[in-house]
C-alpha cells in the first residue's frame, strides 16, 4: 500500500533480531530497545541521504515488538522520524509475558535499570512528530494495559496523538473487516502526515 503511493519502504533488521548468530542476539540483553532504536535511527540517517528521499518525512511503524520500537522512537529518537504508527506496543516490560521477557531482561529485581530506561511512559513528555497508537482491546499477548497507560501519561503531558482500538480483537486481528480497515487507516495516517 505505502510503496504504491510513492513512499520509500525500508525494513530494519536491527541488533537483537534472530538469523545473525548469538552475539548478535545477545547484544540487547538487558537493555531491550537501546541498540534497536540507535539501528532505526541510523538507518533513517542512510535514507536521509539518498536523493529521493526527503528527510524531514521518515516514519516508522511496527507491532508488537515493533510497536514497541516505533513508539521509543518516537519518544526517544529526538525528533529523527516525523510520523509513527505503534501496533499493539509493549509499553512497560514488567507488563509483559515473563516467559519471554525475563529472558531478555531478566526479572525488574535483577535488572530494574533495564526496565526504567525502556519504560515508556517515564519518556512520553519527549512525544516529538505524529503518533498513531493501535491496540486490539481484547489482545491475549500484549495486554491493552500497555496502551492505556501510555495513554494516561501522553494526556497527563498535554501530547497530541491519535489512538485507534479494536474492541474485541485480538493481538492478531482476525475480522476481516478489520483486517482490511487497519492497513488503510496506516496508510492514511502516513499519507496525511509525512
Amino acid at each position: 500500500h505505502l510503496a504504491d503511493r510513492g513512499f520509500v519502504v525500508f525494513q530494519v533488521d536491527g541488533r537483537g533480531c534472530g538469523g545473525r548468530g548469538r552475539a548478535y542476539a545477545q547484544k540487547v540483553h538487558k537493555q531491550l530497545g537501546k541498540y534497536e532504536l540507535e539501528d532505526q535511527i541510523a538507518a533513517a540517517h542512510y535514507l536521509a541521504g539518498l536523493p529521493y528521499v526527503d528527510a524531514s518525512r521518515i516514519g516508522i511503524y511496527g507491532h508488537s515488538y515493533g510497536g514497541f520500537m516505533a513508539a521509543l522512537a518516537m519518544l526517544d529518537g529526538k525528533g529523527t522520524f516525523a510520523a509513527g504508527v505503534a501496533g499493539s506496543p509493549v509499553t512497560d516490560w514488567r507488563l509483559y509475558d515473563t516467559g519471554s521477557t525475563e529472558r531478555y531482561m531478566e526479572t525488574p529485581e535483577t535488572n530494574r535499570e533495564g526496565y526504567e530506561a525502556s519504560d515508556l511512559s517515564k519518556k512520553a513528555a519527549t512525544l516529538v512528530g505524529k503518533l498513531l497508537v493501535t491496540h486490539a482491546s481484547m489482545d491475549e499477548n500484549v495486554h491493552y494495559a500497555n496502551t492505556a497507560r501510555l495513554v494516561d501519561v501522553l494526556v497527563a503531558s498535554d501530547k497530541r496523538f491519535d489512538l485507534f482500538t479494536l474492541p474485541g480483537e485480538r493481538h492478531g486481528v482476525r475480522a476481516p473487516a478489520a483486517r482490511a480497515y487497519m492497513p488503510e487507516r496506516i496508510v492514511g495516517f502516513f499519507a496525511e502526515n509525512l
